[in-house]
């Protein structure tokens, strides 16, 4: 027994430990709703009692609820309707094949006080960091394939039909729930499946939602868009969160403005291969969180068709339009897309406008034929790219159109000339791995990091760790750094870039890059070797930094690390280089 004991004890030190102990909440799809009105009851609740159906994500929930809770405003929820890994049918959206990620959906009490309160889980007596949620005013309506829109009134017993009946009965901060097998397949107006033709309110959001285990899908290939975003005389509609449903088309899965929120979607668009994005936005404060990309563009897709295209209006002539801010890229899951750079963030022309405040975090893109991140021409201020994970990005084929670039894991290319102003790209904590094409056809362009217009930005490039599996680090038509870009791991293709003057040359020892999990083992020489950055205490799994950082995008987590439980306090929403890096407002 004692030689078992032995044994258990040398496997947990030379093992990861890839979650805390302690929960951790990461987003929700709704930061705000009702808390009575519900008609719905299917758990045993009393009609019109209790308030919105709020779906939350995290790590270390459990598969199942047991005698765990989840509260909110310090009231636990009597009604949970889902307690488990975030798959389909209550995710379409896989959060749980590389993020790891359970979910959590359960009904807001009448009890709760009006006000902005916490959602927090406590799973064994542990406690989870806190989300916030606005408790507000506001109708809740179902949408049933055994309803009528001629009849219903929306209510449970009596529900809408469709899609569309929704659209055209909802007002700001209502919120429709849409049940399994109510799709949109067919136009609706505007070249969509659904258009999105009127506007919640920043306080007041309209909100499109399935329900709790639904699959709802909305476009189909053959059709120009999914969901849309037009209001005739008035242009882009704002202020809407769509939330877990497959959306597909030709070109735009999805469009979104000022104020959209997007979150636990699956995005596909096989046919794309035109200049746009199969999701693509303008406008302040939208918000990307764990969706799924796959399956986007076809094959030799037009150099500037993306999975994520995140831009600025460009009018032709002036005055240029204000600079946009707000942008929140998280938790999403990039694979199989034949679209160039899966995260596309650029705007350009001479009136086009600048934008600021973009944070990408806890992405993983993986199989990616062109580029796998751009953060490009006209960003500008401050932005932060921290904890993505970006393994065999920039794979070939040559684009069809444009010229046979992008085939580098990682662009960075910010900033504009006559900007007035600062402009800093904050990029740590995160892992490249096997990035390039060598057969590209400008073979200066392959390679797993490129830097352009560097006199336009500030770059902090710290922490990070780069694997090469035979393409360069740099791409040969690279622009050498000037400003801090220091302290990275670089790996498998010589010497590391003359710029990185702290960087270390070894292997980082990951636990198996080829089945593309990049958990550092116990003997890696990235743990414990990295700058603390203020403000960035977690890693991909949401497991706390503490005070000694490792390189990459996770932090080891074995026994002689249990102290990075003790460090904090610990709040996702509450990071210094992040408004909101939770989302939730």
């Amino acid at each position: 027994m004692k030689f078992i004991a032995l044994v258990i004890i040398v496997l947990a030190l030379v093992s990861p430990v890839y979650s805390a102990t302690t929960p951790v909440l990461f987003f929700t799809d709704l930061t705000s709703g009702p808390k009575i009105g519900s008609t719905d009851v299917s758990l045993g609740q009393t009609s019109g009692q209790d308030g919105a159906i709020v779906t939350v994500w995290g790590r270390g929930l459990g598969n199942s609820q047991g005698t765990s809770k989840i509260s909110i405003g310090g009231v636990n929820s009597s009604y949970v309707y889902y307690w488990g890994n975030a798959v389909a049918p209550y995710s379409p959206a896989d959060m749980s094949t590389r993020h790891g990620m359970q979910m959590i959906i359960f009904q807001v009490p009448s009890t709760v006080a009006d006000e902005t309160v916490n959602i927090r889980v406590t799973v064994d007596s542990e406690a989870s960091n806190t989300l916030p949620f606005t408790v507000r005013s506001g109708n809740i309506y179902f949408v049933k394939k055994t309803g009528s829109d001629s009849t219903g009134d929306g209510s449970w017993t009596s529900p809408w039909q469709t899609i569309i009946k929704a659209l055209d009965s909802i007002t700001a901060g209502d919120i429709a729930y849409i049940g399994d097998g109510v799709n949109q397949t067919t136009l609706d107006a505007y070249n969509a499946a659904v258009n999105l033709d009127s506007s919640g309110t920043a306080t007041n959001p309209k909100a499109l939602v399935t329900y709790p285990g639904a699959s709802s899908t909305v476009g189909a290939t053959g059709l120009n868009i999914g969901f849309g975003n037009w209001q005739s005389g008035v242009g882009k509609t704002s202020h809407w969160t769509i939330a877990k449903f497959t959306a597909l088309a030709d070109v735009n899965a999805s469009v979104m403005h000022e104020g959209f929120r997007l979150v636990g979607n699956k995005y596909s668009a096989p046919l794309g291969n035109s200049p746009s994005g199969a999701v693509e936005g303008t406008g302040n404060n939208l918000y990307v969180l764990g969706n799924e990309f796959t399956n986007c563009g076809i094959a030799g897709a037009n150099k500037l068709y993306h999975p994520l295209y995140i831009s600025t209006p460009r009018p032709s002539s002036g005055p240029q339009p204000p600079e946009q801010s707000g942008r929140d890229v998280g938790w999403n899951y990039f694979h199989g897309n034949n679209a160039i750079r899966a995260i596309d963030i650029y705007s350009e022309g001479k009136y086009g406008g600048v934008m600021s405040g973009h944070i990408v975090h806890d992405n993983y893109i993986e199989d990616q034929v062109g580029g796998g991140i751009l953060i490009g021409g006209y960003v500008v201020g401050d932005n932060w790219i921290y904890n993505n994970i970006v393994n065999k990005a920039g794979l070939g084929p040559d684009p069809s159109y444009g010229d046979p670039s992008g085939h580098e894991g990682v662009y960075i290319a910010a900033g504009k000339d006559g900007y007035v102003g600062n402009t800093d790209i904050y990029f740590y904590n995160n892992t490249i791995y096997g990035c390039g094409y060598a057969k590209a056809k400008l073979s200066g362009s392959t390679g797993h990091v490129m830097f352009g217009s560097v006199s336009r930005y500030t770059l902090h490039f710290t922490n990070n760790i780069i694997y090469s599996t035979g393409e360069p680090y740099v791409t040969v038509d690279s622009d050498t750094p000037t400003t801090a870009a220091y302290g990275n791991i670089w790996y498998g293709d010589g010497s590391p870039p003359s710029w990185d003057t702290a960087a270390l040359i070894d292997d980082p020892v990951f636990v198996s890059a080829t089945t593309g999990d990049f958990h550092l083992l116990q003997n890696s020489p990235a743990r414990n070797a990295g700058t603390t950055i203020e403000g960035l205490y977690y890693d991909f799994d949401g497991n706390l930094r503490g005070s000694s950082f490792d390189l990459g995008a996770y932090e080891y987590m074995g026994l002689d690390d249990e102290e990075k439980a003790e460090f904090g306090p610990y709040s996702i929403s509450g990071m210094e280089y992040d408004r909101s890096s939770s989302g939730n407002e």
